[in-house]
Formats: structure tokens, sequence, C-alpha cells
């Protein structure tokens, strides 16, 4: 048996974008990733302030990375760019990466949650047992990534940065039956309990664009983009009356004719509006505590997605995970809509 190979762990710098770019197209191949271009990817080792890069480097070759992206508008971070050369996996540099981009993040003044979506079993067995915080599955994102020519499903995946240092507020308006359920799966395999509390008249979670918006919302959508996605990120028009707004989102995402994944961050007490979506074909794939942070306070969300049906995604050897958490907001999708 060959030994392991010799790891040093670093600070990625912007001359290794070159390598870190190759890396990405090797593991990941066709795909919409956008770490398979060279530019992003030094960029973003850059941004220093909302970007984390860590790598593992054996005789000057890049052999895996692991990267921690800040959300500031929520105090999250999430665990992304992760990815090892098939020639160096289960030689543990993954793991060591990752728990070092996690200590980083927790580090963070401005970090409440940890947030991931692994992509396969193996990433998300070293985030949910091996790492510190551990992190919990809450749903999936509905296959908005494109790896190796296909769509694909990631799971989606929480922890609290330390002990809660935040109010909280779960929806009132979330029938019981529902409320077990998200407590027994996902808010109590995460420390948390219930604590029910009126929310802000806020339909959707997001961060705010720079370009400008599209009407009464505003929105991610990168035309080139291999997955076709459009991502809806906050309301901003004048209706208040749910079904009005759930109208001018269809209206609105009609003019997107190429877009075959839609999504949004609903927060969890606007049970009229994901009725209507509901009734427009979206479905809810994932729960996402305290997801929204307004004014020191912190809500729950639902992750709505409308996807195009292309084939069934590839599920990486979690689609029992996938399958059970379908079952619980199938329930729940069922309760609004009967």
């Amino acid at each position: 048996m060959s030994p392991s190979p010799v790891h040093e762990m670093r600070r990625a710098r912007p001359d290794d974008a070159s390598q870190i770019a190759s890396l990405f197209r090797v593991v990941y191949s066709q795909s919409s990733h956008p770490c398979n271009n060279q530019e992003f990817v030094r960029r973003t080792i850059q941004r220093k302030d909302t970007n984390i890069w860590h790598i593992g480097e054996s005789g000057g070759r890049i052999t895996a990375c692991m990267g921690m992206l800040a959300n500031r508008w929520n105090c999250t971070w999430e665990i992304v760019r992760g990815a090892t050369d098939p020639e160096y996996r289960r030689s543990g540099i993954g793991t060591l990466l990752a728990q070092r981009a996690i200590d980083e993040a927790c580090a963070s003044p401005d970090c409440d949650l940890i947030v991931g979506f692994p992509r396969n079993r193996t990433m998300y067995r070293i985030l949910s047992e091996v790492m510190r915080p551990a992190m919990g599955a809450t749903g999936h994102d509905g296959a908005i990534n494109i790896a190796c020519g296909r769509r694909e499903y990631h799971l989606a995946v929480f922890a609290l940065a330390g002990s809660p240092r935040f109010k909280w507020c779960n929806p009132e308006s979330i029938p019981a039956e529902v409320r077990h359920s998200v407590c027994e799966a996902v808010l109590e395999p995460l420390g948390l309990s219930w604590t029910p509390g009126p929310y802000p008249p806020h339909f959707i979670s997001g961060h705010f664009p720079r370009h400008p918006d599209y009407g009464p919302f505003t929105f991610y959508y990168h035309p080139f983009c291999p997955s076709d996605s459009l991502e809806i990120s906050s309301y901003t028009g004048v209706k208040a009356h749910a079904e009005d707004v759930a109208a001018e989102l269809i209206e609105t995402v009609s003019s997107f004719q190429y877009a075959r994944h839609i999504r949004l961050a609903v927060l969890a007490d606007k049970v009229d509006f994901q009725r209507a979506l509901l009734q427009a074909g979206f479905s809810i794939t994932a729960y996402l505590p305290s997801w929204h942070l307004q004014n020191g306070v912190r809500y729950d969300c639902v992750l709505m997605v409308r996807r195009e049906l292309d084939g069934e995604p590839v599920a990486h050897d979690t689609r029992d995970i996938i399958d059970s958490f379908d079952r619980i907001y199938s329930g729940y999708i069922r309760l609004l809509t009967s």
C-alpha cells in the first residue's frame, strides 16, 4: 500500500485560481458550478470579507478545497465549493478542510447559523456525524444544480454556530400536525424548541440584489447558466393580500420562458401565499429554521420550488433522506390544499 499523501492545508491565494478551477472541472465535468471559471474563483478569493477558501496541497498540487460564504443579510455562513481530486478521496483531507472552514465561520461575530447543501451521502455523513457542530438535514434544494451533465439533488443542512444568541419566533398559524412533524424531524435534532410569536408582513425572504428589480420582485437569473434557474429574493410591491402577490409572482415568472427551476424562501406563517403557489405547481422541499432576520429577530421559512420535468434528478445515495422529507412536506401540502 502506498503511503498517505502529505498535505499542507492553507488559505487559498489568487494565483491558486487556475488549479482550483481545473479541479472543479475534473470533479463536476459539465456543470452549472461557477467555480469551473478561473476568473470567478480568483474574484471570490480576493473577496476575503465574505469568502473563505481553504485548500489542501500535496507536492505543489491542489488536491482539495472547501470554502465558506458569508450571507451578511441574515447572519448565516454557508459551507460551499467543496471538491476533492478523485485520486485523493478517502484520504481525510476533505473532512479536515471542512472542519477548518466551519471553525473559522463559527468564530465570526456575525454567524448565527451554519448552512450547507451536500450533494452526496459521504459529504452528508461528514457534516452530520463528524463535524462540530453537527449539521442536521431539513429537506433538499429541489435539484437546482447541474453536474456531469445531469440535474441533481442537494440536501439542505443546518447547525447553530453556538448557543443561540438571537430571539427566534416560530409561526403561530401552522397546523398542529405539521408543527409536530417539523419539531420532530427538524427542530429537535438541532436542539431547538417551538416558540410561537407574531411574524412581519413580508412574504419572501432573501438578499436584495444590486441590479434593478423586475416589477414588484427582485431576483437572480443568469441566462447562460446551465441550471436555467430563477431565484425570487423579495417582493417590493404594494399589494398586501396573499392571492394578489401570488398572482403577480406567477405573471412575473411566466416572462422567463427558459427558466426550468424556480425557487423562493417563503416566510413560514404565510400559509395563504404558500397555498396559492402550491396550486400553481410549486412544492415545499425544505424547512429553513430561523432563515429570515429582521430587526434582530429570526423567523422560519419554507423553500418552495417549481421545476420542469426533465427526468428524475440524481440523488447520490441520499434518496431515502429526500423521500422522508418529501413525505413530511407532502402531508403539509395536503393540509394546506384540502
